[in-house]
C-alpha cells in the first residue's frame, strides 16, 4: 500500500509540475494574442459648437484595461459619408499612455474654450455625416480597434444609429462595459485626468492560476493516506507577477529663480491603479545605458497612489541639471533597469519647467505636484516643439489685390485655398513691404476666397506698389524670416482696376470680384481696321465733266479746297497719288509714335481690339462658389 501511494504521489507531482509550467508560462498562441493591440473604446464625439464654431471638434477615447496603454502605433482617423479611403486625424509615433480605466482627449487646434485641456489637438475637424475609426497599424489597412459613424453613411465604419448631433452635443457612449450603445447628450469632455472606477466586469479574474478546492475529509471508515510531513514536502515557488511600468517623469526644473543649489526639482506621476514603493528607486542626470554617476539621487521612503504626482527636490550636492545646452533625466527602479529618460536640448529660461502636456514636451509655467497646463508666454519665448502645433497653410495663395479703389469702395487682398481640403489660416502671417500681420484664426474650405479688407487686414496697399507676402508662422521666429508659401508684386496702381492672377500671371483688370472668380476685362478700343480706313483719303468724282472734284485730306495744317473740274482733269492721278503718299506719310509718323505693346499684356490687348465694340475678354481663375463675407 505505501508502495502503491510512492507512486502515485510521483505521479501526481509530474503532472501537477506539467500543469504548473502550462498556467505560468501558458501555450504558444497565447504570447500571440498578447502581441495584438488591446481595446480603447471611442467613447464620445463633438463635430460642432454652432454657427461660426463648425471646427469646435473633440474625439474622447477610453481605456478599458487594468494598466496604462501606450498609443504608439494607433492612429484616429476619419472618412466622409460614402467614403472608401481614410483622412489622418491624429496619429502616434512616439510614447503616449492612456491611464488604466482613463481616457484620453483630442481636439481641433482652433478649439480654444473647450472646457478641459485636451491631451493632443490638429487641425482636422469633423462633419455631420462622417465617420472615425481608431486603428492599429496604416490608413486604411490597419486593424480597427474601434469605430463610430453617425447620420446618414456607408463609408463602412460601425454606425451609432443616430442622426447628425447638433451645437455643443455629443454622441456619447451610454456605458463603458455594455455593449456599444450610444446617445446624443450635451457634451462634457474628458482628459486624461479622469480614471473611472473599474467595475465588476472590467476586473480582471484571469491573471492568476486557479487554485485547488480545499481536501475534502476521507471518510470515517478510511484510513486516511499517511502523508509526509508538512516541512518535508517541497514548497513551489511561484514566480512574482511582473508589475507594469506606471510611473514616469512628467515635468523637470533645471532653473529655478535666483541660485539653483538645492531648488531643482523633477515630478513623477503614477499612471497605473496600483501604488508603488519608489523606495530606492534612483535618480540621475545620465542617459538609460550609462552607469549611475556618483552623485546620483536616490528616493527614500515614498509611496506614489494611483494617478498622483510627487515633486522630487534635488538636494545640494547630488547632481544638477545645465541650465544651457541641455540635459538628461533618467529615472532608475530598485533593481537598477531604467523606467524613464527625459533629455531637453535647448537652454533653460529662468523659472520654468520643462513639461510634458499631452504628447508634447514645452517649457511652461512649473506646476510641481500637480497637472501641467500650457504657458500663455510670448511668442518670443515658445520653444520649437510647439511649432508643431501651427496648421499649414500650404495652398492658400493670394488672387487679388485691390490697392487704389473707387471712392466709396474699399482696399482688399483677397485670398484663395486652392487644394483640396480646408486650410487653418491660424498659422500664417500676411507681410506687406516690410509690415506684416497675422491671419484671421479662420477656416476656408477648399476651392473658396477669403477676403482681407482693410479693417481685417490692417495693413496699408500703396498706390504706389508693393510685395505682398503669405508667410508660415514659426513661433519665436520673426516674420522676415518665416517660410515664404506665395508672393506677388504689385506696380503702381491704376484706380478702379485690380490686380488679379490669371493661371500663372497677374494682369490688371477693371473688373474688381471681391471674393468671387477674377474676370479680365480692359477698356474697349476702336477695331484696327476702322482705325486704318479713317487715315486714307476720301475721294469723290461726279460722273458729270463739269461737277468739281472734292479731295477731303484731315491733316493738321491744310485744307484742300474745290476746284473746278476743268482745271484739275490735266492731272487727276498726280494729284490722288500725291494725297495718299501724304496721308501714308502722316499714319506712318504716327504709329511710330505710338507705344508698342509688350508680352502677355500686348497681346490681350491686340486680341480685344479684334473683338471690336464689345471687346470683353474673360479669364477665369480658380473655381466659383466664393465665401460669404
Amino acid at each position: 500500500m505505501q508502495k502503491k501511494s510512492y507512486y502515485f504521489g510521483a505521479v501526481l507531482a509530474v503532472v501537477l509540475a506539467v500543469s504548473n509550467v502550462f498556467f505560468v508560462s501558458g501555450p504558444a498562441f497565447a504570447t500571440a494574442q498578447e502581441e495584438l493591440p488591446k481595446a480603447i473604446i471611442i467613447s464620445a464625439v463633438q463635430i460642432t459648437g454652432g454657427v461660426g464654431k463648425t471646427s469646435q471638434d473633440f474625439v474622447e477615447l477610453y481605456n478599458p484595461n487594468s494598466e496604462p496603454l501606450n498609443l504608439n502605433g494607433y492612429r484616429l482617423v476619419k472618412r466622409s459619408s460614402t467614403g472608401t479611403a481614410d483622412s489622418s486625424i491624429k496619429s502616434w509615433s512616439s510614447d503616449s499612455y492612456i491611464p488604466a480605466y482613463g481616457f484620453y482627449l483630442w481636439a481641433n487646434s482652433s478649439y480654444g474654450d473647450i472646457p478641459v485641456l485636451p491631451d493632443t489637438i490638429t487641425s482636422s475637424t469633423l462633419a455631420d455625416d462622417n465617420g472615425i475609426a481608431l486603428r492599429f497599424g496604416a490608413n486604411d489597412t490597419g486593424a480597427i480597434i474601434d469605430s463610430l459613424a453617425w447620420g446618414a453613411t456607408s463609408n463602412t465604419f460601425a454606425s451609432s444609429g443616430l442622426a447628425n448631433p447638433g451645437a455643443g452635443e455629443s454622441i456619447a457612449r451610454t456605458s463603458m462595459s455594455e455593449p456599444k450603445l450610444y446617445a446624443v447628450q450635451l457634451s462634457s469632455p474628458r482628459n486624461s485626468s479622469v480614471v473611472l472606477a473599474p467595475t465588476a466586469e472590467q476586473v480582471p479574474t484571469g491573471d492568476l492560476p486557479e487554485t485547488d478546492p480545499a481536501p475534502q475529509e476521507p471518510p470515517a471508515e478510511e484510513q486516511p493516506v499517511e502523508e509526509p510531513p508538512a516541512e518535508e514536502q517541497p514548497a513551489q515557488e511561484q514566480a512574482p507577477l511582473e508589475q507594469p511600468r506606471t510611473i514616469y517623469i512628467t515635468e523637470l526644473l533645471p532653473n529655478p529663480s535666483g541660485a539653483d543649489a538645492g531648488k531643482e526639482e523633477i515630478e513623477l506621476f503614477n499612471y497605473g491603479s496600483q501604488i508603488v514603493d519608489l523606495s530606492n528607486w534612483v535618480l540621475d542626470d545620465v542617459s538609460a545605458e550609462q552607469p549611475l554617476s556618483s552623485n546620483n539621487y536616490a528616493i527614500m521612503g515614498l509611496n506614489l497612489e494611483p494617478g498622483q504626482y510627487a515633486s522630487i527636490i534635488i538636494p545640494a550636492g547630488k547632481f544638477t541639471l545645465n541650465n544651457s545646452s541641455g540635459d538628461t533625466v533618467t529615472l532608475f527602479d530598485s533593481n537598477g533597469e531604467a523606467v524613464d529618460t527625459v533629455i531637453y536640448t535647448q537652454s533653460a529660461p529662468s523659472g520654468k519647467s520643462y513639461s510634458k502636456i499631452g504628447d508634447l514636451w514645452n517649457w511652461a509655467i512649473p506646476t510641481q505636484g500637480s497637472q501641467n497646463v500650457p504657458d500663455l508666454a510670448p511668442e518670443e519665448e515658445i520653444e520649437e516643439e510647439e511649432q508643431q502645433l501651427l496648421p499649414s497653410i500650404q495652398g492658400l495663395v493670394i488672387s487679388e489685390i485691390y490697392a487704389a479703389p473707387l471712392k466709396g469702395e474699399q482696399e482688399f487682398v483677397e485670398l484663395y485655398n486652392s487644394s483640396d481640403s480646408e486650410i487653418d489660416m491660424t498659422g500664417g502671417i500676411i507681410m506687406v513691404g516690410n509690415s506684416s500681420a497675422g491671419l484671421p484664426q479662420i477656416m476656408v474650405p477648399a476651392k473658396s476666397y477669403y477676403l482681407l479688407r482693410r479693417e481685417t487686414l490692417t495693413l496699408a496697399l500703396a498706390n504706389s506698389g508693393k510685395k505682398v507676402s503669405l508667410l508660415q508662422k514659426q513661433d519665436g521666429v520673426a516674420a522676415q524670416n518665416s517660410a515664404v508659401v506665395f508672393t506677388v508684386e504689385y506696380p503702381k496702381s491704376i484706380t478702379g482696376q485690380s490686380y488679379a492672377k490669371f493661371e500663372d500671371n497677374f494682369l490688371w483688370t477693371s473688373k474688381v470680384t471681391p471674393g468671387s472668380v477674377n474676370v479680365l476685362e480692359q477698356p474697349q478700343q476702336k477695331p484696327a481696321a476702322n482705325l486704318e480706313s479713317d487715315k486714307k483719303p476720301v475721294v469723290k468724282k461726279s460722273t458729270s465733266p463739269k461737277a468739281p472734284v472734292k479731295t477731303t485730306v484731315k491733316t493738321s495744317s491744310t485744307k484742300a479746297a474745290a476746284k473746278p473740274a476743268e482745271k484739275t482733269n490735266s492731272k487727276p492721278a498726280a494729284t490722288a497719288k500725291k494725297t495718299t503718299e501724304s496721308v501714308k506719310n502722316e499714319q506712318k509718323s504716327e504709329d511710330e509714335n505710338k507705344p508698342k505693346s509688350k508680352g502677355l499684356a500686348g497681346v490681350v490687348a491686340i486680341a480685344v481690339a479684334s473683338l471690336g465694340a464689345g471687346g470683353l475678354a474673360v479669364y477665369r481663375f480658380g473655381m466659383g462658389g466664393g465665401m460669404p463675407f
